[in-house]
């Protein structure tokens, strides 16, 4: 439903004929089960950035933004770079919404640490957004993470997330009021 909607926002890919995605292969090369709206939203586009959010995608033909277990290293290796410098820093996160994990405060692991942050977008602005990798990926939640150490959670999966935030109906201090703006997107040429 949250896909569909997201789809019908977004409008038709400029792109003509696409050819699907071979899950199997990109889900058997990650080891894990991607959710159902990610792949949903995946087939229709080539891959795009909405409103300055790039949803990384197989289809991309742009390193970095096109293989999400890659991406999610590079975000790890950046993270503890920034931070190395404090050991206790990477033990608790300080700007954090504790709802949706019910209280937790301890540093998420990356993935293919299970659970672990898998991250499926990145912003103009220098957010990271992810899912955390626990369970059945139909019930994976979304973690966004500013290099300023702010870090918000949200229950629900990434088309409904990304619907909300265009509707002004999610509170994330990492996406913005300002994702709201109305529909912006570029979509880029598939590989």
């Amino acid at each position: 439903m949250w896909a569909e909607r997201l789809v019908a926002k977004l409008g038709d890919s400029r792109f003509t004929g696409l050819a699907p995605v071979d899950w199997d292969s990109v889900e058997r090369k990650y080891e894990t089960r991607l959710p159902s709206d990610y792949k949903y939203v995946c087939d229709r586009y080539s891959g795009f950035s909405l409103n300055g959010l790039c949803i990384l995608s197989p289809r991309l033909n742009v390193k970095g933004k096109n293989d999400l277990v890659e991406a999610t290293r590079e975000a790890e290796e950046l993270f503890l770079e920034t931070h190395d410098e404090d050991d206790d820093a990477l033990e608790f996160i300080p700007e954090h919404n504790f709802a949706a994990l019910g209280g937790r405060a301890e540093m998420f692991k990356f993935y293919p640490h299970r659970p672990g942050l898998l991250k499926w977008g990145q912003d103009d602005g220098g957010g990271n957004y992810y899912w955390y990798v626990d369970g059945n990926p139909e019930d994976w939640i979304i973690i966004t993470e500013h290099r300023d150490w702010i870090w918000d959670q949200h229950r629900m999966p990434m088309s409904e997330y990304l619907v909300r935030g265009l509707e002004g109906r999610v509170q994330c201090r990492v996406l913005g009021s300002s994702f709201a703006r109305g529909v912006d997107l570029e979509e880029l040429p598939p590989q």
